[in-house]
This record gives C-alpha cells, sequence and structure tokens, in this order.
C-alpha cells in the first residue's frame, strides 16, 4: 500500500516499520467495451473523452507520486518510525519468482486473455521508452 493512507486512516499510529517496494502503483485502471461505451448519453462520453488523455493521466500520476512522498517524509519525521528499502537485485527476484504467475492469472481471468496481456506489456515497454 502505498503511504497516500497513512494519514486518513491514521495508520503511521499503529505501524511503525515501513519496508518500501517499487511493486506496483497507486493508480488503476478502468476498461470498458465498446459496446458499453456506444450505449452511454453522449454527455456520458463527452465526459469519459475529456479525461481519457495521456496527459491527464500523466499529470495525476505526478501527483500522486508526489502526494506519495509527502506522506512518506511525514512518517520518516515521526519519532519511532524506520524504513526499509527492497534491493535492486531484491525487486528483480520477487518479478522473477511472481511476475510470470500474476500475468499469466490475468492472461486466464481477464476478458481478452492473452492478447490483452500482451497489448499492455508492449504499452508499457514503449512508456519506459
Amino acid at each position: 500500500m502505498g503511504f497516500t493512507a497513512f494519514p486518513a486512516f491514521r495508520l503511521g499510529e499503529v505501524l511503525n516499520h515501513h519496508y518500501v517496494a517499487p511493486l506496483g502503483g497507486v493508480l488503476g485502471t478502468v476498461f470498458m467495451t465498446e459496446e458499453a461505451y456506444n450505449a452511454l448519453p453522449d454527455e456520458a462520453k463527452a465526459v469519459l473523452d475529456d479525461r481519457s488523455d495521456c496527459e491527464a493521466s500523466r499529470q495525476l500520476g505526478v501527483f500522486i507520486d508526489k502526494w506519495n512522498a509527502e506522506a512518506m517524509e511525514a512518517l520518516k519525521a515521526t519519532e519511532g518510525h524506520t524504513f526499509g528499502e527492497m534491493s535492486p537485485q531484491d525487486t528483480q527476484g520477487f518479478i522473477d519468482t511472481v511476475g510470470q504467475g500474476i500475468l499469466a492469472n490475468f492472461a486466464q481471468t481477464l476478458p481478452g486473455g492473452q492478447p490483452l496481456v500482451d497489448a499492455l506489456l508492449n504499452e508499457l515497454d514503449a512508456a519506459k521508452q
């Protein structure tokens, strides 16, 4: 869980050792079939279309990253809190151990299956460049 949850749920009062690991983000993605989208009123489509560009997504990601960093810094400034961090080698080991299983489960359970997983991985690779 990201550090953004700590202030709202007062988790810093009961959790004092934190392990920082790059195991995912705090944002989610919502998928909609074309059939469901086409069934929406034009006003609803306009709202979705207006908020579905890459720049807005990037800006939200920057905002969430900043919010998370500020929440973590607030905890670091609180007496009694300790922090550990997953090394790059351990991160890669974790990915190697569970990553393929997670992707296989997504391919098996998500509508669109393996082609959807492949398309998402391609988009992630393109975003890294």
